[in-house]
């Protein structure tokens, strides 16, 4: 469930499974404070820190702009 909601979250994967409104409403009662923005530049700044951390996979070319640009969160994110 864990791995669902954050690839949910953060890459868009598996919208086709979430209604909507269940997205809205959960977006409604915890905001996401530009989360997508935020975690990237944090996944780049983790990434030049420290050279083998788990988030250096996640810098493939094109993936940080996947992740900012997140289809489903895109609209809650302050795009």
């Amino acid at each position: 469930m864990l791995r669902f909601g954050a690839q949910l979250d953060v890459l868009g994967n598996y919208e086709p499974l979430i209604h909507p409104s269940t997205i809205a409403d959960v977006v409604h009662a915890h905001p996401r404070q530009n989360f997508n923005n935020v975690f990237a530049d944090t996944l780049i700044q983790e990434a030049n820190t420290k050279r083998y951390c788990t988030g250096v996979r996640l810098l493939k070319p094109g993936q940080i702009d996947t992740i900012r640009k997140n289809p489903v969160m895109r609209a809650y994110d302050g795009w």
